[in-house]
């Protein structure tokens, strides 16, 4: 399994789905004052849940989605955190944040399995990169820094310094969002590949020419300039590392696309699902990719 760079490739890929065509993103102010799962605090950071997951949420992730008894006893028993009756955008967005680490956890340790080449339950570089198919003959520039960019990442995210990456340390590489060490360094990294002109922070000019390049039209470039002037929080018509967070680490994409779902669900549009709006509208969001991607009907209630 390759895994060069994924994070900057999910990221990429979460915001072509976004451009390309899934509906217009919700407005900013949609979003403000709603509580987001505690994963982003007010300056934009990116917030990890360093606990690990709960008694019974390790289970794989299927397509499959779940049926309407399964979804709504995981929105009442799982999703409810205040058990309130009401589940909220946050709510939500809490859910599918952990359901992303839990699968991410899951493939972190086959390649620690597989990886470990001398069997001591740890990863040394060479074996990462060994692991990630590195090409040690490639000296082009841009293989030269796509290996720099990587070895600072090894080190945030070794964070006993014995030159060597555990368990949980593998996964604050592949899965940067529960470190802020690791995902301060990983979002330089993605941010330095995209800024052309190397002033540490992004034009809407260098934003909309790499995420609409392969849509020549003008309908893909005006809804990238939405997408940038939604992540252009401070509104100074640049993007910085802070702001950089929420989409590298797919928070951008996740507060989107459940808040796309909520509506779906929210028959009195209060901004909240109940059990019985969630069973009234069930049909209308079953195929909307929130049900494909964070509810498989697989779970384990």
């Amino acid at each position: 399994q390759v895994r060069l760079f994924v994070n900057f490739a999910v990221m990429k890929l979460s915001l072509l789905v976004l451009v390309a065509g899934i509906g217009q993103a919700a407005a900013q102010d949609d979003l403000e004052g709603q509580d987001d799962g505690g994963y982003v605090k007010q300056d934009g950071d990116i917030l990890g849940d360093e606990e690990g997951l709960e008694d019974g949420d390790e289970e794989d992730m299927g397509a499959q989605p779940a049926t309407k008894e399964d979804f709504l006893a995981m929105l009442t028993k799982r999703i409810d955190g205040d058990n309130d009756g009401k589940v909220t955008h946050g709510e939500l967005v809490d859910h599918a944040m952990k359901k992303n680490k839990q699968d991410m956890t899951i493939s972190t340790e086959e390649d620690l399995q597989e990886w470990d080449t001398n069997k001591d339950g740890k990863i040394s570089w060479d074996e990462l990169k060994a692991g990630m198919a590195v090409d040690e003959e490639d000296t082009s520039q841009e293989a030269q820094t796509e290996q720099d960019n990587m070895h600072r990442k090894f080190l945030a995210a070794d964070g006993d310094s014995d030159g060597l990456l555990d368990k949980d340390e593998l996964n604050h590489f592949f899965f940067p969002a529960g470190n802020e060490k690791v995902l301060k360094v990983d979002t330089e990294n993605e941010l330095r590949i995209l800024d052309k002109d190397g002033d540490g922070k992004l034009t809407k000019e260098e934003f909309i020419g790499e995420f609409a390049a392969d849509q020549d039209d003008a309908e893909a470039a005006a809804k990238a300039e939405a997408e940038f002037d939604q992540l252009d929080v401070n509104k100074d018509g640049f993007i910085d590392v802070h702001e950089f967070k929420d989409l590298h680490t797919g928070v951008h994409y996740v507060r989107h696309t459940m808040k796309e779902f909520l509506d779906l669900l929210d028959g009195n549009k209060d901004g909240h699902v109940t059990a019985e709006e969630a069973e009234t509208h069930f049909d209308d969001a079953t195929d909307h990719e929130a049900m494909h991607l964070w509810f498989s009907g697989n779970d384990e209630l």
